[in-house]
């Protein structure tokens, strides 16, 4: 056992959250109910933190109409990006959503950081767009509404992956978050490289602001088959070497250890996120159905 896996058995926050104020409260429209804390490990000040704003939240779930901005952190997915802008062109254009695409590409060697190439798409996102939509380039809508919403939501209960595979309880792959909050919340922090975490913290980062999420169990996606993206390397690789396998999983446990870091309440998010963004940004490139912004980080 290392320093780090020392440090996060020991002090790792171990209260669940119970007694959730709102955790009985019947599905809004039907569909939707709120995301259950019960899973939450923290520190008995950060839950109640937490539940003290839960609490004091008002709730009038409703859509409107308007803009959506589709951010895509991306690298080294041209097969995937290739099914995924004509599949999503025609399945917003039926339903008449307003919505532009951004595609994030970084350029750099090195590792992949996500949540700060969502913080550039959200940063660079049309003036009048009203919800961002954070948007894995594998994943595709089966019976998604896409229309804005006025509190952050899990449009899914379930991801097929190659027809077979459920995924639940995961706030990730594809979320609905009104602009203002994200904005609100200080978007992602910019500290979690290569896979990992970065959505268990942002999660975070919307409940201490009282942003509560909602999911929508009946939403299904479907997942284009792919490797494990934690065991892929800069240049697109998935690696088998087990030292380089070893160096990989090596990153995904320090993020681990940061996001305990931010359960603990050690982490101020207002210092970390879209105030604290920095990038060198390469080119933007109008393409025919969306918008390609390449960065080295």
């Amino acid at each position: 056992m290392n320093y780090f896996e020392y440090l996060y058995k020991k002090f790792a926050p171990s209260f669940y959250v119970k007694n959730d104020p709102l955790e009985n409260m019947q599905k809004f429209d039907n569909r939707f109910r709120l995301l259950n804390l019960s899973s939450l490990r923290l520190t008995s000040s950060m839950a109640n933190k937490i539940l003290e704003k839960r609490k004091n939240r008002q709730i009038q779930l409703k859509r409107f109409d308007g803009l959506i901005s589709i951010i895509v952190p991306y690298r080294n997915r041209a097969e995937h990006l290739s099914k995924f802008i004509p599949y999503m062109k025609e399945y917003l254009s039926k339903d008449n959503i307003q919505y532009e695409i951004i595609i994030v590409e970084q350029l750099d060697h090195l590792s992949f950081n996500r949540a700060k190439l969502i913080n550039i798409g959200a940063k660079l996102t049309s003036q009048n767009s009203q919800m961002i939509v954070l948007h894995d380039v594998d994943t595709l809508p089966q019976n998604i509404d896409y229309r804005p919403i006025n509190f952050p939501l899990r449009p899914f209960g379930s991801i097929r992956e190659n027809e077979s595979n459920i995924k639940d309880n995961i706030f990730g792959a594809v979320n609905f978050i009104p602009k203002e909050i994200f904005f609100q919340a200080n978007g992602f922090s910019n500290n979690y490289w290569h896979w990992g975490s970065e959505d268990d913290d942002f999660l975070m980062r919307l409940l201490l602001i009282g942003a509560i999420p909602f999911v929508d169990d009946l939403g299904q996606f479907f997942s284009l088959p792919h490797e494990k993206s934690v065991i892929q390397t800069s240049d697109g690789i998935y690696q088998k070497d087990e030292k380089i396998v070893k160096e990989l999983l090596a990153k995904r446990e320090n993020n681990k250890n940061i996001f305990s870091n931010m359960k603990r309440g050690l982490l101020d998010p207002t210092k970390d996120g879209l105030n604290s963004l920095e990038y060198e940004l390469i080119e933007i490139l109008d393409m025919i159905d969306y918008k390609l912004i390449r960065v080295k980080l």
